[in-house]
């Protein structure tokens, strides 16, 4: 990510939150740089493609929570603060952190930093973009993380303070959303900004045709310094065969996800450079529990039987991938190692269908809408039949899948989950009642009171050991209860692009914001 001179600082100031030591001072003024290039001198425009497995639903703060919308947005928006490669906070609009107690939270802000309109961004903005997320009646996807805020000041243009209900341990880990424009909210509707993103990033949007393309260009006034790289084309290509084919025969730079038996295509070709990195979520099956017959947990178990990870892992990751029985991931201090293990076993999915009162099966539709779902799809739909459960596969586009959702029209589904940064990210959002859709992306309209009450505690407690151990109860009642079924594994990101593009590896955890870095040879 952008480099910057205060990263030890940074990382006291974490250390500070999460012991909530109320009389930590201010975190140094770092002075914002440069992007870390080696003056590539580029010759001729800076012009590239990239296409894009998934298409975005929108690119602001409120809405934009797909891999295919942060790879735009990240881009477009830049926060408070951000991470780098190895989860540490650094700042980026903030230019101090102050915790004056145990509760409050002080961001200072660098001036002279531009909305892409030209409107210098203030306090005012940062209030109005948690503010609105934060509002339950505007239902955004990511409310989730932003309760335990009560209340937002703003002294002057370049303070903004944010007291908590309570101690918060990763709340520093969500103040990376991006800033979004007060005044132009307030003139033309948050639904106006869904998609026609104003930020303060590097590129600014100047095209979007829905399911097709999206264009944006380098902003020249960006605080951090205009990016090498002068447009960037997102190209919307949902077939994997087509977007390698068009990698190979260079008419596009960057494809954002390589299927696993395409590995051995690439890995070796002179003008592709193949990049592998360890992924930050997994892919799942959810059953929506409200209803029939999946609210009856025989029939969750009885899938969970059929449901083969070891296929999972081998075929479809091709080994780049790790078994996984919970919705932690293995490389998080907060990973279960014990949960139950639902080995393949059609005899015993039988026996539970028939103590449910489907011995002669049933059938059921499972949705997905990104294409890399589909062999996920086609697998479960050929292991569920060996019970006699007949799986009605239906493929969507992303706008009608969130319609479908938001309805409580999806029987089963198959999701992702990416960035897991803190062990709350990778459940809280999932598993709370608060955000049973359309509120968040509990999918399957889990609803638990001890589970709240569990995450809720997790949150506000401290002691690593204490919030380990809270996040261990929850999985394994996340796992007795199944509202996800099965898992595809802890999975590896694997990406390709043209070896013409310079200073540039593909990050599951960052997706396409190591752009703003790059050039093309």
């Amino acid at each position: 990510m952008l480099k910057r001179k205060s990263t030890f600082v940074l990382m006291v100031a974490l250390l500070c939150v999460a012991s909530l030591i109320a009389s930590c001072g201010p975190a140094a003024d770092p002075t914002p740089t440069d992007p870390d290039v080696s003056d590539p001198t580029p010759a001729g425009p800076q012009d590239i493609i990239v296409a894009l497995s998934g298409s975005p639903k929108a690119l602001c703060a409120w809405r934009g929570t797909s891999v295919g919308d942060q790879s735009v947005a990240n881009l477009i928006h830049f926060g408070l603060l951000e991470w780098d490669e190895n989860l540490v906070i650094e700042p980026l609009a903030a230019k101090e952190i102050l915790f004056p107690d145990e509760t409050t939270i002080v961001f200072e802000l660098h001036e002279g930093i531009f909305f892409h309109d030209g409107v210098e961004m203030t306090s005012a903005d940062v209030k109005y973009t948690y503010d609105l997320i934060r509002d339950a009646d505007f239902a955004a996807q990511n409310r989730g993380f932003y309760t335990p805020i009560k209340e937002i000041t703003t002294p002057d243009d370049y303070t903004v303070e944010f007291h908590l209900h309570e101690p918060n341990a990763p709340m520093l880990y969500y103040m990376s959303i991006g800033i979004m424009p007060k005044h132009i909210g307030e003139e033309h509707g948050e639904e106006w900004m869904e998609e026609n993103a104003v930020g303060i990033g590097p590129y600014q949007l100047v095209e979007w045709v829905m399911e097709e393309r999206i264009v944006i260009e380098a902003f020249d006034d960006c605080f951090w310094g205009r990016p090498a790289i002068d447009s960037i084309t997102y190209r919307m290509i949902p077939e994997m065969a087509t977007r390698v084919i068009e990698l190979e025969a260079g008419s596009v730079h960057v494809i954002d996800w390589v299927a696993p038996e395409e590995v051995e295509r690439l890995k070796d070709h002179a003008e592709i450079r193949l990049d592998i990195s360890p992924g930050s979520g997994m892919n799942y099956l959810f059953a929506n529990v409200e209803k029939p017959p999946l609210d009856d947990l025989r029939v969750r178990k009885a899938l969970a039987y059929l449901f083969d990870q070891e296929k999972m892992v081998e075929h479809i990751l091709r080994g780049q991938g790790d078994y996984i029985y919970g919705p932690i991931i293995p490389s998080s201090w907060a990973y279960h190692p014990d949960l139950p293990k639902y080995e393949f076993d059609v005899e015993r999915a039988k026996e539970l269908l028939a103590e449910a009162g489907y011995e002669d099966g049933l059938t059921l539709e499972l949705t997905f809408f990104w294409e890399p779902f589909r062999e996920m799809a086609e697998i479960l739909q050929y292991d569920f039949a060996q019970a006699g459960v007949n799986l009605e596969v239906k493929q969507v586009n992303s706008a009608l899948w969130y319609e479908l959702s938001e309805a409580g029209d999806i029987e089963l589904g198959i999701q992702g989950w990416r960035g897991q940064t803190d062990p709350d990210r990778g459940v809280y959002r999932q598993f709370h009642s608060d955000n049973r859709q359309p509120a968040g992306p509990n999918w399957a309209r889990y609803s638990n009171p001890e589970v709240d009450e569990l995450l809720d505690k997790a949150r506000a407690v401290t002691d690593v050991e204490e919030r380990k151990a809270l996040y261990w109860e929850i999985q394994e009642i996340v796992a007795e209860e199944l509202p996800w079924i099965g898992y595809g594994g802890a999975d590896y990101v694997l990406s390709a692009h043209n070896r013409s593009l310079q200073n540039f590896q593909y990050n599951g955890w960052f997706y396409f914001r190591q752009l703003y870095q790059a050039w093309l040879e």
